[in-house]
């Protein structure tokens, strides 16, 4: 081949060198990259298991809380329903005052687990916001790393379509040793 075909078959095989060795070298952060993906998943699972048991325990806790409340107030119903004859069962006055003291008792209880309710679904609701970004953010840096990998196996193919063009265009072709020199020392 002559000097200037050997120019350029050399210029395409350092850059196919240069390619390569870069190729080789971004490939390990690859699997470190991965590890640290699985790493963060496991976190995300062993987190969702705690937020799981954590809820199920406030709802568990809130649940009794309104039926100890529900059972209360029933008794309070039965306790002050009116008799067949239309006469309510309560006959004095310090009956009167203990039954508005248990009815002021009941609205009391009764707001104040309203009021603990809505502060039990707030505090689930940001408990699970705050996982679901984490889980969101995770997700991205996977789908991120994929696309990375992905990128780099298409870059891989065409270095090895590349070389293969190079090896059929300019691997086989005989040159003179001279001519190699003189185009390495810059001539």
């Amino acid at each position: 081949m002559t000097r200037d075909e050997l120019r350029v078959c050399l210029k395409r095989s350092d850059d196919l060198v240069a390619r390569r060795d870069e190729l080789e070298r971004i490939e390990p952060t690859f699997e470190s990259e991965r590890k640290i993906l699985e790493v963060e998943g496991e976190g995300l699972s062993k987190e969702k298991e705690t937020l799981r048991q954590y809820t199920e325990q406030r709802q568990n806790e809130f649940k009794a809380r309104a039926d100890a409340l529900t059972t209360r107030v029933n008794t309070f119903r039965e306790r002050t329903a009116a008799d067949g004859s239309g006469r309510g069962r309560v006959q004095s006055r310090s009956e009167l005052a203990e039954i508005e003291r248990e009815r002021v008792s009941l609205e009391t209880d009764i707001k104040a687990l309203n009021a603990d309710r809505d502060v039990l679904i707030k505090d689930l609701e940001k408990r699970t916001q705050e996982y679901n970004l984490r889980v969101e953010g995770r997700d991205g840096r996977a789908a991120a790393w994929r696309e990375k990998v992905r990128q780099h196996k298409e870059a891989v193919t065409r270095h090895e379509s590349e070389g293969d063009l190079w090896r059929k265009e300019c691997g086989n072709r005989p040159y003179r040793e001279d001519d190699e020199r003189a185009i390495r020392s810059g001539k």
